[in-house]
């Protein structure tokens, strides 16, 4: 007993040092105010996945447009159908055309220019076939008087006329364009020149 009380006489000190420390410590654990913890109190890299709640963190607590593509599970989000691949090496897959040197029934027609188009047939009086190196049934196609000289067709130009285009059956690859004038056909000898114009 005597040297129990001699060593508690002699470390009284350091025993109330300890309680101190061990009160102070659970005061702190256990006296937090809301909002007293902040970004200040806390570590670089202290907050872990493991530590944030299931569920805590929802959309509005997101900023907006900082998520990206590789942030989602797979299948979560939406994708809209596959656009159509084109021939690679830079080759222009929208807009096809061909500026067209009408026939007679002693000249061929010719391509003056164009892009895409392989070739073009006079089949009757003010009737030509524009081919094309690819299938064209599912785009659009518009034509008009036209040609590389100022002039539209000697002697054609004051003529009241009308000019379309349409496909043709059994050849994917064809357009037809008919030239007439005023829903008759052609004056004889004149065959119309003609822009075409297909975007796809």
């Amino acid at each position: 007993m005597r040297r129990l009380l001699s060593h508690l006489r002699a470390n009284t000190i350091a025993y109330l040092a300890l309680f101190v420390a061990l009160g102070g410590t659970a005061y702190a654990a256990t006296s937090l105010q809301p909002g007293s913890v902040g970004t200040k109190e806390l570590k670089n890299s202290a907050v872990t996945s493991k530590k944030i709640k299931r569920g805590a963190v929802t959309s509005a607590k997101v900023r907006d447009r900082t998520l990206k593509g590789q942030d989602f599970a797979p299948g979560v989000l939406l994708q809209g159908p596959t656009g159509a691949t084109g021939p690679t090496g830079g080759v222009d897959t929208t807009i096809l055309y061909a500026v067209v040197r009408a026939g007679d029934s002693t000249t061929p027609a010719s391509i003056a220019h164009g892009k895409h188009a392989v070739s073009v047939t006079r089949t009757s009086q003010g009737v030509h076939e524009v081919k094309f190196d690819r299938d064209v049934t599912a785009c659009a196609a518009e034509v008009s008087f036209g040609g590389i000289d100022p002039i539209v067709s000697p002697g054609f130009s004051n003529i009241p006329s009308i000019i379309r285009t349409e496909r043709k059956g059994g050849a994917p690859d064809t357009l037809i364009v008919a030239a007439n004038s005023a829903g008759q056909p052609l004056p004889a000898g004149i065959d119309s020149n003609f822009h075409l114009l297909v975007a796809c």
